[in-house]
Parts: C-alpha cells; structure tokens; sequence
C-alpha cells in the first residue's frame, strides 16, 4: 500500500498562534514536533493501514520478532523497505532502515534483515533538520536487527483500531473536562 512514502511529524519553524503549547523536545525548543496529528480522509484510503503499518515497525523493534513486519508485507515475491526516525527520553535522534529481503519459500529468517542503526545525540540548539543531516553523515554497517534493536531505547506510540466504526469512550471525572477541550481545540483545526 505504501511505495515511495514519507510523513513527518517535524516543523522547522515556531509555530505563531498555535493552540498546543510545547510543541518542541523538552529543554530543546528548537527540536519541534507536532504532538497532535490527525490522519483523516475518506473510506478506504489507506488511514489503518498506516496506522497498523506503524504499529507493526514499532512491534518488530521492541519485541525483536519478524512476524510483526513480514505478516504485513502484501508482495512477498520483492524486498520490502522501511525507515524511521525516532527520539527517546535521553535526547538522542535514532534512525533504523531496515530491508526484509524476499523469500521464495515465504519464511523469513534473521538473515532476510538487514538493518541499519545511526543515531546522533541532540545538543541543546538542534533542530531536527540538523539532527537528521549529521545522521546522514554517519557512515554503518549492516547488523543483525536484533543487536541493532537492543541500543534503541524504548519507544513508541499507543494505537486503537475501531472494529465496526463504533467507537466508546468511557470517561471519568478528571479526564472529561481534558476530553471536552481537546475535542474543541481539534474541531477548530
């Protein structure tokens, strides 16, 4: 579903007006990043299946097991790409591109990855922009994906996938006054 496709969640720029405060790496306010994203669009056009693409590469990095990528892979018969960049709590911008090379009997192995792993730590002044153009300097190897995975500190996201379109929310107290907020910050986007 997805050939020659990027997203980034970075602006280069501060942001005058915005209604979401912080939107920067916390005592780096030049590394700025969206902390809101909406994925919209009509039926079918490939919303959950980012979604779940995303899931599944985060999947296969924190648990070092390749069914979460090569299950999802839709033409097993040519190598299938990805790469992401990433930032964890100590500061430091990871990139892992990763190349699941193809197999005629449709059992990946560790020797059907091949990954890369750069990562640079982020000085007080960085900018994401200058982050990932250091990362392009730094010269790697092909390793194996699970010693590569093992130096990533932890990170990731939460996904929800709605089964039939109906979607429950339960809210407490506390949180219903956030909710009402949120909702009428992102209604007016």
């Amino acid at each position: 579903g997805f050939e020659d496709f990027s997203i980034n969640f970075t602006y280069p720029k501060k942001k005058v007006g915005s209604t979401i405060e912080g939107e920067f790496l916390s005592d780096r306010p030049r590394f700025r990043y969206k902390k809101v994203n909406i994925i919209m669009g009509s039926n079918a056009t490939g919303k959950t299946t980012l979604g779940k693409a995303m899931m599944g590469i985060f999947n296969f990095i924190a648990k070092k097991d390749v069914k979460h990528i090569t299950n999802e892979i839709c033409d097993k018969t040519v190598d299938a790409k990805f790469v992401i960049e990433s930032v964890a709590s100590t500061k430091t911008l990871y990139r892992v591109e990763t190349v699941i090379i193809a197999d005629k009997e449709l059992r990946y192995r560790e020797s059907n990855i091949k990954t890369k792993l750069n990562k640079v730590p982020i000085k007080t002044n960085d900018t994401y922009e200058k982050c990932k153009e250091l990362l392009d300097t730094i010269a790697t190897n092909n390793e194996s994906y699970v010693k590569s995975f093992d130096e990533i500190e932890s990170f990731g996201w939460y996904f929800t996938f709605p089964d039939d379109g109906a979607v429950v929310m339960n809210l407490d107290e506390d949180n219903s006054d956030l909710f009402a907020k949120t909702l009428n910050i992102v209604m007016k986007l």
